[in-house]
């Protein structure tokens, strides 16, 4: 048994990644799991993992980094963990300190966030090549001295080997208690319910979705929140924003409802290098609930939905390739239950948690090993110095 902390002042204490699959995994495997949010939702204890929590910061985006990296450390002095993993770019400076103190990091590796960094809109257009550029130097030669680097995808996973032999992929698939709460909610499927679930911004097709939707006989749910908030104004003045159901955000257990009475589920990014080279969560979660999807037309979307036969991947850009594949599905029963059962069956098969918890747990054994191993020298040397 040993003591593991997980660190993230970016995303939520429930994030499905961070929280619901690894934490969990690693609890359930005997370890003694630290969770440090940064959400101001206080302590608590849930499924055998402890979060912490060192509150938020309302001050400017720069100072607010500062501030919580001071709190994290002051944090991390209390936990005293045998290893740290941590979940966003802007802890790589926590990561290099505590290697500095001679302790066991992990960095997750959730996107490149380097091509990332050219779709932020807070990022002057002229200034995001420059800052991308740096940042990309700036991660790649930190992630050499962490012991292991976690990612997500295989484009992730070839650009960290490069510089740290100890890299590995374990990728968002969801997990088999998904489907076992799928399979007994018994909601009643909408013939003409489609449905989005994530980031609602102009390169995920919020805009593209609603063109469509100006020539389906069908409603649009989206489950997500708008960025920048100035896109969910435009949108709503939108002409098919009256044939939208807009939620914001919502918990896994709503996702997986409106999955179960949805007609077919959207993944329609845009022309995004990030994206599009890797593993779209949404994808599986409609696929765990039988929903038939349609996906943007990049290869290894495409080699998912069409080995799973699960949906169409189809040229995202034309807004009557998006009708005609809607409609498609929309006036075939027997073609939508054929998908969705498909695509269930592929996650049974092959898109699922426990085979990726599986390499999770083979990174920790390595790590833990060396660390073990490195004690057991001490040790010897210890001894053989009082001889």
């Amino acid at each position: 048994m040993y003591k593991i902390a997980h660190l993230t002042t970016v995303h939520p204490r429930f994030d499905t990644r961070i929280f619901w699959k690894e934490c969990r995994s690693l609890a359930a495997a005997g370890h003694l799991v630290t969770l440090i949010v940064a959400d101001g939702n206080g302590y608590e204890l849930r499924d055998k993992v402890t979060i912490l929590d060192i509150g938020t910061s309302s001050t400017n985006r720069w100072l607010k980094i500062g501030f919580l990296w001071l709190r994290m450390l002051r944090q991390l002095t209390l936990v005293k963990a045998d290893i740290y993993h941590f979940h966003d770019p802007e802890l790589i400076p926590i990561g290099i300190l505590l290697k500095l103190a001679g302790k066991k990091v992990i960095y997750d590796a959730h996107e490149d966030v380097a091509l990332d960094i050219q779709t932020k809109v807070w990022i002057k257009p002229s200034m995001r090549y420059l800052i991308g550029k740096f940042f990309d130097v700036f991660e790649k030669t930190s992630s050499k001295f962490f012991d292991a680097v976690i990612t997500v995808a295989p484009n992730l996973l070839k650009k960290f080997a490069r510089v740290n032999s100890s890299s590995f992929e374990v990728r968002n698939f969801p997990m088999i208690e998904d489907l076992s709460f799928a399979k007994t909610a018994n909601y009643e499927r909408k013939k003409n319910q489609l449905l989005y679930v994530g980031s609602l911004t102009k390169v995920r097709g919020a805009s593209k979705m609603l063109d469509a939707l100006l020539h389906l006989d069908a409603n649009l749910v989206l489950a997500g929140t708008f960025s920048p908030p100035s896109l969910l104004e435009e949108c709503q003045k939108h002409p098919a924003w009256s044939k939208v159901k807009y939620l914001g955000f919502c918990s896994r257990e709503q996702i997986i409802a409106l999955c179960q009475e949805s007609a077919l589920g959207y993944a329609l990014i845009q022309e995004d290098k990030n994206l599009m080279t890797g593993y779209p969560v949404k994808l599986f979660e409609y696929m765990s609930c039988e929903l038939p999807v349609i996906v943007s037309d990049f290869p290894l979307w495409r080699e998912i939905v069409e080995g799973a036969q699960c949906g169409l991947a189809i040229n995202q850009y034309e807004v009557a390739n998006i009708v005609a594949a809607t409609e498609k599905i929309l006036s075939d029963a027997d073609l939508r239950n054929k998908m969705g059962q498909n695509g269930k069956e592929a996650v049974l098969k092959k898109y699922n948690w426990p085979q990726e918890e599986q390499h999770l747990l083979n990174v920790y054994e390595q790590i833990l090993e060396k660390k073990h191993d490195a004690r057991s020298a001490s040790k010897v040397s210890e001894i053989e110095a009082n001889h």
